[in-house]
């Protein structure tokens, strides 16, 4: 990048000489490469923009020690994710509450959701930093009402601020790492933080399960605010807060204050869009019919609302909060698409995996866990791989096919053999899904990064985590309810009373107190109905296949 007039480094050992911008705005701008563009920098100017950074720091340098300073707040929030998941039961039973248990974790995403693309364009405003900073608080104070509730609507509404923190924990490294280095490392560096999250996720439940049989289950959460903490200190002292706004926008007169340039009716509109849409996604996992009153409802009062932002938008707002013209940007909808396709499938096989082996093995949770263990090593191997080729190659289209045929290839797998009596040598047939969904998360966000000027990266990553969260909800609603469905209706027709089928409905561990024909039928039909799940999750990777030709590959400078 081009050097700034300061000399100050962007990591500065003085909080008081943090004068110096993140990065040159003008200059990056100039340097952006547009949609339609593949025009090459000169070499000058190339090597300027890869190897220094902002103060004459080669970039490299300056974005690893930047990376690391964040790597502790994603590793908190990632672990905060299996860790709910653990100790869900146990908190909902500690509040007589087992059957609003799942609100632990819906009312996590819903705030998440909402949040992530706002998040974003508010570090364009107030930069970096500053949002970032706030995210922690966030975080810390939602794990501590969490621990703290005494009621359980109490505990749900932790989880709401600690999910609006989690967010930008989460989205604000994707942004800081388009900042810092050139598009071509983006998946490499992008897959560093895959390793990190991954290992969290994986420790998460574990240690929740282990803090709530010691010590207590509040404590898993309130011992994450010291963490929160620690942290907010560490990037308030070492990160330099850019000294001018990051947002470029030409709708935006410098002479406006920062608040006067928020979108706050946008904000609302789209946050009223996304949480009745993803409410109305969730309700069908807990047994509510897709056709039922409320569902129906939420998804109009999606639509209206939705229909209604983007035409504020694109009328009325001056600098709006995530401009409609985005999506009908051709990388910004492949991308979109395939990651939310991609994350749906394999949500939808990470629900029916744990299910299948409880069932027919009569495993127990930790035995049945154990068969996705492939699939996250194939996440991280595919996301490393994908880094290593792009940066070699600055080819990331033919990833996107590679991606989909190798999650495809695990799904038509677990359709064609999985028919009961599987050993645990056979999880290693999800190993491609986890492979497959690595390499379109660090792809997709290059041809995102590729396409589109460097004045819409910070919106563009926080919709496309958006997509993610949206694609984990649906995968698992979609998922659950063909299963539910199916087992239904397979029962049904070997007439089964239908208070068992409601039993074997709710509680699966129903399933192994039943003796002889009836839970051989039962067995049969939870064996066929998963296989229903397994089509869904083949379709949606498919369906990426035919997206992945619309993908633009231009060249990354």
């Amino acid at each position: 990048m081009a050097s700034s007039s300061s000399d100050a480094s962007l990591i500065s050992d003085n909080a008081s000489n943090e004068t110096s911008p993140l990065l040159d705005v003008e200059s990056n701008n100039s340097k952006s490469s547009i949609a339609s563009s593949t025009t090459k920098l000169p070499a000058s100017e190339e090597a300027d923009n890869v190897e220094v950074d902002g103060g004459g720091i080669p970039q490299k340098h300056s974005a690893a020690a930047v990376l690391s300073l964040l790597l502790i707040g994603v590793f908190i929030a990632s672990a905060d994710g299996s860790l709910i998941i653990a100790t869900a039961p146990t908190i909902s039973s500690h509040f007589s509450q087992l059957e609003s248990a799942s609100w632990l974790l819906t009312s996590y995403a819903l705030s998440q959701s909402a949040a992530q693309p706002i998040l974003a364009k508010m570090s364009d405003v107030f930069g970096r930093k500053g949002v970032l900073l706030v995210c922690y608080v966030l975080f810390a104070v939602g794990n501590l009402l969490t621990g703290a509730g005494h009621e359980f609507w109490q505990v749900v509404a932790g989880r709401t601020v600690a999910g609006l923190g989690g967010a930008g924990m989460k989205v604000l490294v994707s942004i800081l790492i388009t900042d810092l280095v050139p598009k071509i490392e983006v998946a490499a560096w992008r897959s560093y933080v895959n390793i990190v999250t991954t290992f969290a996720r994986s420790v998460g439940g574990p240690l929740g399960g282990w803090l709530a049989d010691t010590i207590g289950w509040r404590w898993s959460f309130i011992g994450q605010a010291p963490l929160s903490i620690f942290a907010f200190f560490i990037v308030a002292w070492r990160l330099v807060n850019p000294s001018v706004p990051l947002s470029t926008s030409a709708e935006a007169p410098k002479s406006r204050s920062k608040l006067a340039r928020i979108d706050y009716f946008g904000s609302i509109l789209m946050s009223g869009t996304i949480v009745t849409f993803i409410l109305a996604a969730d309700m069908p996992s807990r047994g509510v019919a897709w056709t039922s009153p409320i569902v129906i409802s939420l998804l109009v009062t999606s639509a209206l609302l939705g229909i209604i932002f983007v035409f504020f938008e694109q009328r009325y707002a001056s600098e709006p909060i995530f401009p409609p013209r985005l999506l009908l940007e051709r990388n910004v909808a492949s991308a979109y698409a395939i990651i939310g396709l991609q994350i749906a499938a394999q949500m939808s096989m990470l629900f029916s995996i744990p299910l299948y082996i409880q069932v027919t093995s009569d495993a127990s949770n930790a035995e049945a866990g154990s068969y996705l263990v492939p699939a996250m090593v194939g996440n991280t191997v595919g996301g490393l791989m994908t880094g290593v080729v792009i940066k070699r190659t600055g080819k990331y289209q033919a990833l996107l096919w590679i991606a989909g045929l190798s999650a495809c290839s695990t799904y038509a797998i677990l359709i064609l053999t999985w028919h009961g009596n599987t050993s645990p040598f056979a999880s290693l047939a999800t190993l491609p899904s986890g492979f497959g969904t690595g390499i379109a998360g660090a792809a997709t966000f290059v041809a995102l990064m590729a396409y589109l000027p460097q004045s819409d990266s910070a919106i563009a990553t926080g919709g496309m985590y958006l997509m993610g969260s949206i694609g984990m909800i649906l995968g698992l609603s979609l998922s659950s309810s063909l299963q539910r469905g199916m087992l239904r209706n397979f029962l049904a027709e070997r007439a089964v009373e239908p208070q068992v089928i409601q039993h074997v409905l709710d509680d699966v561990l129903y399933v192994r107190g039943l003796q002889g024909d009836l839970k051989e039928n039962v067995v049969e039909g939870y064996v066929e109905s998963l296989a229903y799940s397994h089509g869904f999750s083949f379709a949606s990777s498919a369906l990426t296949l035919v997206i992945s030709y619309t993908v633009w590959e231009g060249e990354l400078i």
